[in-house]
């Protein structure tokens, strides 16, 4: 008659990880806007110094609004909302949760010795003060692209 050993084995305790993460904060709670060069890449600029936006925060999985990164026929930035069912990460060649002209809060921070801009949080709203500048950096934006298209 066949027997079966149902014995089970005591798994070893784990041992307690730690953190390894090499980044650290510079500056918190940041408010900027959002600009673009020549060469499409997102900055921001915070006491005359230009930071480049971390990579992570292109990821636009679970974002309610996100941008399409080029403009409609008639010059207008392409706004997508979304429901909950359909926050899945899109192309980030095509999508971007932010756009040139908004205003974000954020931290300065450095990651594996380089410096970043980390969005926390995006305004789309109007009546702050940050807004004027946000209008003005996004009408350059829209000459550059126009200039871009005219071949200039």
């Amino acid at each position: 008659m066949p027997t079966f050993n149902f014995a089970l084995k005591i798994a070893g305790r784990t041992k307690r990880k730690t953190s390894t993460s090499s980044i650290s904060v510079i500056h918190k709670n940041i408010e900027a806007v959002i600009k673009v060069d020549a060469e499409g890449k997102y900055y921001i600029v915070h006491e005359d110094v230009k930071y480049s936006i971390h990579p992570d925060c292109y990821n636009n999985k679970g974002k309610k609004e996100i941008y399409l990164k080029r403009l409609d026929e008639y010059g207008h930035r392409i706004k997508i909302v979304r429901d909950k069912d359909s926050r899945v990460n899109m192309n980030n060649e095509f999508y971007c949760p932010f756009a040139p002209g908004l205003v974000v809060k954020g931290n300065i921070i450095k990651d594996h010795g380089l410096v970043y801009y980390y969005i926390k949080q995006i305004y789309n709203l109007g009546g702050i003060d940050l807004t004027k500048d946000a209008v003005n950096e996004w009408r350059e934006y829209l000459d550059n692209e126009k200039n871009f298209e005219d071949g200039i």
